[in-house]
């Protein structure tokens, strides 16, 4: 029975020797390649707050610029020590840009974490346009309109309906942030654009968007008439953590149980904000 003690005590004592948590007295930096206004930025503040209600400190480092590949560059190259992570949105995980390797594949660079959740995606315009239906928008007639996206996932969807839009003369305006997207798009110099609910939320609330049309046929967001035209069904960014590559199991395993947690408590505000957690 002694024996049996000690041995279970040995055991514990390990795990306990294999566990690790964030020096308090250390900043964990999060870091996005997206600012202010769209749903991976929302994320990123969110989880440096449920980080800081656990007693760490956490801060939120923005780095924008070729639709998120500058954030992922920047995380390649800094130590595996658990003081740095990417929130990071879509493909932007799995390219990063410098002046030797512009656009290499490099997903082996990094440890996925887990994914946060599934954003989808929606065509919209503004209150002016006479167009509020992506069927209205299919059976008009022959014009040249324009599209913009901020992110590789939202040009995605955009060079997709370029091509469900073929009788239209379709061109599509990448923007380096959703704030510039929706001022133009409000101010009528755009004409469409394809972004996520956080971004344009604020804006649908003082009528002054209009909804064509959504990625998502998920019955538990209530924002939306079900009746909406979807376009392209169940294609949405996926929003997830990341770490360096080799960054030790006991790192990745505390941030993937924080981030369990983080799920956990934030779920109905993620959900409120269209993003998927299920």
């Amino acid at each position: 029975m002694k024996r049996l003690i000690t041995f279970l005590l040995l055991c514990f004592s390990i795990s306990i020797a294999h566990a690790w948590t964030p020096d308090k007295n250390k900043t964990i930096m999060i870091v996005t390649g997206f600012g202010p206004g769209g749903n991976t930025h929302t994320i990123a503040t969110w989880f440096q707050q449920f980080l800081e209600s656990k007693g760490y400190t956490a801060i939120v480092d923005v780095k924008p610029g070729a639709k998120g590949q500058i954030a992922t560059s920047h995380l390649a190259r800094q130590s595996n020590n658990g003081y740095t992570l990417l929130v990071t949105l879509g493909l932007g995980m799995l390219v990063h840009t410098d002046e030797s390797t512009a656009n290499k594949p490099t997903y082996k660079d990094f440890e996925l974490v887990t994914i946060i959740g599934k954003v989808p995606l929606f065509l919209i315009t503004h209150q002016e346009n006479q167009i509020k239906t992506t069927n209205q928008l299919l059976s008009s007639p022959r014009q040249k309109i324009s599209i913009a996206t901020s992110s590789e996932t939202t040009e995605i969807l955009a060079k997709n309906l370029q091509k469900t839009l073929s009788s239209h003369d379709v061109v599509i305006v990448p923007y380096k942030n959703n704030g510039d997207v929706m001022r133009d798009l409000i101010g009528g110099h755009i004409d469409y654009a394809i972004s996520t609910y956080t971004s344009f939320g604020p804006l649908l609330k003082q009528n002054k968007i209009t909804v064509l049309g959504t990625t998502s046929n998920d019955p538990n967001f209530p924002k939306f008439d079900r009746n909406i035209n979807t376009l392209h069904e169940n294609f949405g960014a996926l929003n997830g953590i990341v770490l360096p590559k080799n960054t030790p199991q006991a790192i990745t395993d505390f941030y993937l149980n924080v981030s369990k947690e983080f799920l956990r408590s934030y779920k109905t505000r993620l959900n409120d904000n269209n993003i998927a957690t299920s």
